[in-house]
């Protein structure tokens, strides 16, 4: 992969897919919807113009209602999700020991995907502006923001 390019073929697709993937498998097994038979649905937002004008911010967020975690029972969750998922995302990949971390590997995984779509190596993603990954709240709604670089003409 060229510095600067996203990927595309098959590992591009593949990538993207993963974290399509645990989004939905994250709304069906977290989402209170789910459980009382609603069917779920993925919304997406792609922004060609964004602040960042040599990327492509892309949006997805599902229609479970449960950014906020004071929606379910206080033993499963009790406190904001999405806050939760951030703290996570923010900390290294690697534990000071240079283990690879034990706990939210679909979370890790997403993250490795959206730098890959990035174009940017895994061992460069921390710091870094956008941030690769990020958890949002968009009407109640657990939604994550990522994005692709705009292709060259």
């Amino acid at each position: 992969m060229r510095k600067g390019t996203s990927p595309v073929g098959y590992l591009g697709c593949h990538a993207l897919y993963i974290i399509l993937e645990n989004i939905i498998r994250n709304s069906t097994k977290h989402g209170f919807r789910h459980a009382l038979g609603q069917k779920l649905k993925l919304a997406f937002s792609i922004n060609t113009n964004s602040q960042y004008e040599n990327l492509i911010e892309v949006i997805v967020h599902d229609n479970f209602g449960y950014a906020h975690a004071k929606h379910l029972t206080a033993n499963i969750f009790n406190d904001n999700l999405v806050e939760r998922i951030n703290t996570i995302l923010w900390q290294p990949l690697l534990g000071k020991d240079g283990s690879l971390r034990k706990d939210a590997w679909g979370i890790i995984e997403m993250k490795i995907c959206a730098s890959f779509l990035r174009g940017i190596y895994p061992e460069n993603i921390e710091d870094v502006e956008p941030p690769i990954l990020e958890a949002m709240n968009i009407e109640d709604n657990l939604a994550f923001r990522f994005y692709l670089i705009k292709g060259q003409r």
